[in-house]
């Protein structure tokens, strides 16, 4: 597997730095990128700004393929289904979410745009966004107006209709993890910093609880930044930007969330925006935006990471994905 990483680019010592790496490749442009997301096959989604970009990855290079001028601002998110080849893709501050086919070399066109609603706080709105198995339904989390939105999908991506579900005002949801083979859905709570736990067993998702990510006696500011869980489902991790820590937690506890949390091990960076397991769940990898640094934490058989085996320097790094070779 190569990791590819990405980050809000910017100069440093008057040197553009690239937004993409490849891990001992080539990096690529200079502008903003927020997220990146695998298509599989060697293509990459990568999406900032307003735009979208589409790439082929091998022999440690990335091949530009298409770009697309999304209908507003602030990409921050993409959600993949690889059945219909759609990826949803959310407007932090525009407040839309667009829908769009992927080709194989190209982006075919936007099937969907959905303008979101108006009023909540200040701030950023459609966050994350993930689809369920089969691409018919997706969820996105609105951070602003702390909903949890629910589209279903046609094959041909468009929105067929839309519900959502009212959180506890000022939560902040902000980013999504689905694991239907447990039942299961978590959510961040950035402005509480805590995980929502949601069960399935309904066929809608339904709120059980939420359970803080930092101690009590924690006073400076932080949020969190990112969702991830092994593949086996024991251990649910977030990272924590300002605490410069990633929770972890134990699933399948006895407690109405059905977590128990274990600890909080340092990332060794500033503002770790995402932390991210390798496939083989073996290794944690960080992307600390304000130390511009990305690092690399080996994870013990207890599920804990531990300090880091690499520290990679990257401006401002933002995202991280796993390609196969």
């Amino acid at each position: 597997m190569t990791m590819l990483f990405s980050g809000f680019g910017g100069k440093s010592f008057g040197s553009p730095m690239p937004s993409l790496q490849l891990e001992g490749g080539a990096g690529y442009g200079e502008h903003p990128v927020k997220f990146i997301v695998s298509l599989g096959g060697g293509k990459v989604a990568a999406g900032g700004g307003g735009k979208l970009m589409l790439f082929a990855a091998s022999g440690g290079q990335l091949k530009p393929l298409d770009t697309l001028e999304l209908p507003g601002e602030g990409a921050c998110g993409g959600g993949w289904s690889p059945e219909g080849r759609l990826l949803a893709v959310c407007l932090e501050q525009s407040g839309g979410l667009v829908l769009v086919k992927v080709g194989e070399r190209s982006f075919e066109r936007l099937t969907a745009i959905y303008a979101g609603p108006e009023g909540g706080r200040p701030g950023p709105r459609f966050r994350s966004a993930v689809f369920a198995p089969g691409g018919g339904t997706l969820y996105a989390a609105h951070t602003a107006l702390d909903r949890l939105y629910i589209f279903s999908v046609s094959p041909e991506g468009k929105i067929l209709s839309d519900r959502y579900i009212q959180l506890p005002e000022g939560d902040g949801i902000r980013q999504l993890l689905l694991r239907p083979d447990m039942g299961r859905m978590y959510a961040s709570a950035e402005q509480v910093n805590a995980v929502m736990a949601f069960s399935l067993q309904s066929g809608e998702p339904v709120l059980m609880g939420k359970i803080p990510s930092l101690t009590p006696e924690y006073a400076m500011p932080s949020h969190q930044g990112s969702l991830c869980m092994d593949k086996s489902g024991a251990h649910l991790y977030v990272s924590n930007r300002g605490a410069n820590t990633v929770t972890v937690f134990r699933t399948g506890a006895d407690s109405p969330t059905g977590l128990e949390r274990v600890t909080e091990a340092p990332v060794c960076g500033d503002y770790p925006r995402q932390a991210l397991l390798t496939p083989d769940g073996r290794q944690m990898v960080c992307c600390n935006q304000r130390s511009n640094s990305i690092t690399v934490l080996p994870v013990g058989e207890d599920g804990v990471p531990g300090l880091p085996q690499r520290v990679i320097p990257f401006m401002r790094p933002s995202d991280v994905t796993f390609l196969e070779d």
